[in-house]
């Protein structure tokens, strides 16, 4: 049984997310919706680059925009191999990977991966924070990126090379001589050149950096001070003229490329357009999603729990990107049997509601506020719950908004194996251990497992943890209404996990749950 678990959990939601594309959003997408959080969502990683934030005498956008081209670059057009694939973090020891924010960068993506957001994923989400962290453009984001398991070949152009062979490291990777030029440009817009990293570029001991513009900013100075003669970029006009690769790059055509880059929205809109190329730019067995965009109608994690009274708990919530203090929004559910609620559904009102958490790429896409509203609903046990469902009411006379998954209902597909959030405990003194409770309808000799899944802490083995915990009947909480409880300990750092139970012939499972929930 417990090998029949390991193959069926955890890892499987991740490579089921990464083979085929995501549509239209229609809950549950973990992959989808893990992706809204991080981009739209929650502000702790977009955080670590907002309003340019500076870094290492550089940007952390800088840096991020750095290895995610580097990552990238292993890309072989002629054959399809590499590309952003997370292979960087076998190849950090090249020359061509030299510099201290490559392995900072890796350290801070590393904390963010889950089951549906691979390496490769995070690399590229840091790509199109750290531009817009800048005053650039909000680059599309597509996920379902798979990480690579060795090194890639050697790629990344270098300042000694000369002009062809620059050329074809690009034609290898997909671009043509003409989006060689652009792609520099947009790349070289941020950060600069380190005289630690490039001795031979920067002779100048009294200078740390040397930026490739005057502007820390995602703008087109690089390329107008390049055009006016008032550049110093140290890859143009820089003493050692065997490192001036920018000034063979960009002068390459005759400066057209440069001068039709040169105009802002010009800029702006070629370099989102090759940004975006550049981060989705995979191996050809990959199939990315459709564009992640925010979404509007947001379920949060739902719990479905047996309560002291002999009730369910349902817990829930839906986020809306708007705020209106008259709005009512309630929450409907059908019963499993049709005994109690039928047709017309059972409905209650949040308990409450607060200002969600909208990051700096949400405000760039129009969305300046939004609300999520939490809901706690009392259920009957022996009808139980089959779907539910919301209707907004706006109150200013329009018509009534109802949210149902595109008519099929938010469904609740089993409440046999049941991760209990009312008895679910953080450890004492700790915020991230746990003491993890699941209920089990009628069967105190069924089989409960619970997959962890803890992100890597570690820059030189960046493969997460996945561990299977059996649980075993916990006699401190006596049956109720049915169901027996089983419990252990998950240790420090997990993030995510699975709930497996069988029972009798039957397996039940409840997937991608977010730690976070667990509250208390």
């Amino acid at each position: 049984m417990l090998s029949w678990l390991t193959a069926t959990a955890l890892s499987s939601i991740a490579l089921q997310a990464s083979l085929f594309a995501v549509g239209a959003y229609h809950w549950p997408d973990p992959q989808l919706e893990y992706a809204d959080k991080l981009l739209f969502g929650d502000a702790f990683l977009s955080q670590l680059a907002v309003n340019c934030a500076p870094r290492d005498k550089t940007t952390v956008a800088a840096q991020w925009l750095r290895i995610a081209y580097h990552d990238m670059s292993t890309h072989n057009v002629d054959d399809g191999t590499g590309g952003l694939d997370a292979s960087i973090v076998y190849e950090l020891e090249r020359p061509e990977n030299i510099g201290l924010g490559m392995l900072t960068s890796v350290g801070e993506f590393i904390l963010f991966t889950s089951p549906v957001a691979s390496l490769a994923d995070i690399i590229a989400m840091g790509a199109v924070m750290g531009v817009a962290a800048c005053g650039g453009p909000v680059v599309p984001y597509r996920a379902g990126r798979i990480n690579a398991t060795v090194a890639g070949p050697p790629g990344v152009p270098e300042p000694h090379q000369d002009l062809s062979s620059h050329a074809e490291s690009f034609r290898r990777q997909g671009f043509t001589e003409s989006e060689m030029i652009a792609l520099v440009a947009c790349g070289h817009t941020l950060g600069g050149v380190r005289r630690e990293d490039f001795p031979g570029t920067i002779h100048d001991t009294s200078v740390d950096l040397m930026t490739f513009d005057s502007t820390i900013q995602f703008d087109n100075l690089v390329v107008t001070e390049y055009l006016s003669g008032t550049t110093k970029n140290p890859l143009v006009v820089g003493p050692n003229t065997t490192t001036n690769s920018d000034f063979r790059i960009f002068s390459s055509d005759g400066n057209i490329t440069m001068q039709s880059i040169a105009p802002p929205d010009s800029f702006s809109k070629t370099c989102s357009s090759l940004i975006e190329r550049m981060i989705n730019t995979v191996p050809k067995d990959v199939i990315l999603s459709e564009v992640v965009e925010p979404i509007q109608y947001k379920i949060g994690d739902t719990r479905l729990f047996p309560a002291n009274d002999g009730s369910f708990t349902l817990s829930t919530s839906l986020r809306l990107l708007s705020r209106n203090e008259q709005r009512k929004v309630t929450l409907f559910w059908n019963d499993r049997q049709g005994s109690v609620c039928g047709d017309i559904g059972c409905s209650v009102q949040p308990v409450s509601s607060r200002a969600a958490t909208i990051t700096y790429l949400a405000h760039m896409r129009g969305i300046s506020e939004g609300v999520d509203y939490s809901f706690s609903a009392k259920i009957n046990m022996t009808s139980s719950i089959s779907k539910f469902w919301f209707e907004i009411d706006e109150r200013d006379g329009s018509d009534v908004t109802v949210v149902d998954n595109g008519g099929s209902g938010f469904v609740i597909d089993q409440d046999t194996v049941l991760l209990d959030l009312g008895r679910s405990k953080r450890l004492p003194n700790t915020f991230t251990s746990f003491n993890l409770v699941v209920a089990v309808r009628g069967d105190a000799s069924a089989q409960v497992f619970v997959m962890t899944y803890e992100p890597s802490a570690d820059t030189n083995n960046v493969s997460p943890k996945m561990k299977t915990i059996q649980l075993a009947l916990d006699t401190r909480f006596p049956p109720t209404a049915g169901f027996t409880f089983f419990s252990g300990n998950a240790s420090s750092g997990m993030t995510f996990f699975d709930v497996h139970g069988v029972v009798g012939d039957d397996i039940f499972t409840q997937t991608f749950v977010d730690a976070s929930i667990i509250i208390v």
